[in-house]
């Protein structure tokens, strides 16, 4: 009787710690939900930020680059079409540096389809992405593979932007 329940805790123990991180988000949106599900499934970290005052489903991946390790932020639209992925401050300058970087900011504009560069009012350079979504079974994958793709790019283009950061 004792290891049975023995047994029957430790089988409890086990269903919350692996349940646990699905179950403590509490998102807004469903196409959150199928990516949380997808990142869980694939053993991938990631932050939940919660829901903010524009009723975004936030969330940040960081990744480890051989240039650079961006941090990709993560915005779900309410109307569950669209996902904005962010990475803020891939370089900080000085104001008088303001013309170059726009010139390799337009550069590498050209050389990227689906990620947008642009140099920001504060001095610092961000890279983009919008991802359109449909909630379905391959939301997940889909958001990943866009998510990885913003990442390697930026970790790509970092030495062109390196060398002007302060």
């Amino acid at each position: 009787m004792k290891k049975r329940v023995l047994y029957l805790f430790a089988m409890m123990m086990a269903v919350l710690f692996f349940a646990a991180p699905a179950l403590a988000e509490n998102v807004n949106h469903e196409t959150t939900a199928l990516f949380i599900e997808h990142l869980d499934e694939e053993g991938y970290h990631y932050t939940y930020q919660g829901i903010d005052d524009n009723d975004y489903d936030r969330m940040q991946m960081s990744f480890e680059g051989d240039n650079c390790d961006p941090l990709v932020n993560l915005f779900f639209d309410a109307g569950e079409e669209r996902c904005s992925l962010r990475v803020w401050d891939v370089i900080e300058y000085e104001e008088v540096m303001e013309p170059v970087i726009l010139g390799i900011v337009n550069d590498l504009n050209g050389q990227y389809m689906y990620a947008k560069w642009t140099a920001d009012d504060d001095f610092t350079v961000t890279a983009s992405m919008d991802v359109l979504l449909r909630p379905n079974e391959d939301t997940g994958e889909i958001l990943l593979q866009a998510v990885r793709n913003l990442a390697n790019i930026v970790d790509a283009c970092y030495p062109e932007l390196a060398p002007y950061a302060k």
